[in-house]
């Protein structure tokens, strides 16, 4: 799909559009190599510089406000070259930890909430599950004792 998705905006939306959604599949390419050069990771830093230069144009259009554009898998990008250097290529990372992670602690605990003042509820509401998952992990240990 994202091998078509250039092609697809190409003379529908404005070029700077364009730069920014291309820097992006550039960047995903490159991050997905099995093995990084030098000029790899030059490359894979010149498309988030081409993208952080081209961004401003989702808020121009309002597609994005200049608040809300804290995304945390774009702030994570600014990351992997300097980890790539360091621990080697990223092979077979992918977010759904972290997305899952988010459902289940924040989505669950906003939804156990009555919606008013939330943030106190969903904290108490992790708390507890902290709780039971720590009296379940001693209970599976206890059993184990047991044996």
């Amino acid at each position: 799909m994202a091998k078509v998705f250039v092609g697809i905006l190409s003379g529908a939306v404005d070029d700077c559009v364009i730069v920014a959604v291309k820097s992006i599949l550039n960047f995903i390419y490159l991050v997905s190599l099995h093995s990084h050069s030098r000029t790899t990771l030059r490359l894979l830093q010149q498309a988030l510089d081409d993208f952080h230069a081209a961004k401003d144009v989702f808020i121009e259009l309002e597609a994005r406000s200049a608040a809300h554009f804290n995304i945390p898998k774009i702030h994570s990008m600014e990351h992997y070259t300097e980890l790539i250097e360091l621990f080697g290529s990223a092979d077979g990372h992918n977010t759904e930890s972290p997305e899952r992670l988010h459902i289940d602690y924040a989505k669950e605990a906003y939804r156990a909430s009555n919606k008013r003042n939330y943030t106190i509820q969903m904290v108490k509401w992790l708390r507890r599950q902290e709780a039971v998952n720590q009296f379940a992990i001693y209970l599976d240990w206890h059993r184990q004792c047991q044996l």
